[in-house]
Parts: structure tokens; C-alpha cells; sequence
């Protein structure tokens, strides 16, 4: 099944949830720093009832396909590492 999210921003939170369930699984919020912008803080959902994933590592590589993606760039290799799971961004 292909896998989808929907994401949106609510300042100074975005907020990603899984598209099929509506559990939000991230929660990531930025700050502006002179001329960029960086993540500040970030959320993750840990109820078993809601997320399976306890390893944050891997956490950290979805997060990161997600972001990449959504700024188009390519993600494939990323994708490809994470699935069998060499999880390191």
C-alpha cells in the first residue's frame, strides 16, 4: 500500500498524520534563525495504540523523506534505505 500523509501547518506547528488512521505521528516545530528557517523541536507520537514504531532513528529517517519530499527533492535513496531498514539520514 502506498503511503500517504496528510500535512498541514498550524504556526508554529506542522503537524503529519497518517492519512488512513488520522493519528498524528509528527509534530515539528520551526523557528526562524537570521536568513533560514530550522527545526526547533519535534514530536513524535508514541502510543502503541496509534504508532508501532518506537525506534528513533527510524523516526528521524521518515521524518526527514517526508520533509525532502515535500520540498522535492529526491528521495528515492532515502526510501530505498529506509525500507530495508538502513535508517541513518
Amino acid at each position: 500500500m502506498e503511503d500517504k500523509w496528510f500535512i498541514f501547518y498550524e504556526a508554529p506547528w506542522l503537524f503529519l498524520h497518517r492519512s488512513w488512521t488520522g493519528f498524528c505521528i509528527f509534530k515539528v516545530r520551526f523557528e526562524v534563525v537570521g536568513e533560514s528557517v530550522k527545526i526547533a523541536e519535534v514530536y513524535v507520537n508514541r502510543d502503541p495504540a496509534q504508532q508501532l514504531n518506537t525506534d528513533h532513528e527510524r523516526d528521524a529517517c521518515m521524518l526527514g523523506i517526508l520533509l525532502d519530499s515535500r520540498a522535492k527533492r529526491d528521495v528515492r535513496n532515502q526510501m530505498l534505505g529506509y525500507i530495508k531498514g538502513e535508517s541513518s539520514n
